[in-house]
């Protein structure tokens, strides 16, 4: 699935190891594509969500990623 995808891409989007970095943002499936699923991700960082840092992955059925793109932060600093 999608963590799977992330940790076989790390360079993809440079922000460390998703299972720390993500938590789900919701699933919808497609009303064109029997079994696909749009995933969102929501980047958070020492737990606390990062503002405007999303992901967005296109599963086909079987869990194969057609596409994945947001916007992701690599070097967050809280104050």
């Amino acid at each position: 699935g999608v963590y799977r995808f992330l940790d076989d891409h790390p360079s993809l989007f440079r922000t460390g190891l998703p299972r720390c970095q993500y938590s789900s943002g919701g699933i919808v499936e497609s009303a064109l594509m029997p079994g696909a699923v749009t995933v969102r991700m929501n980047q958070r960082h020492a737990g606390v969500p990062v503002m405007g840092a999303q992901l967005v992955v296109n599963l086909e059925a079987g869990n194969h990623v057609m596409s994945a793109g947001g916007h992701a932060l690599s070097n967050v600093a809280i104050n």
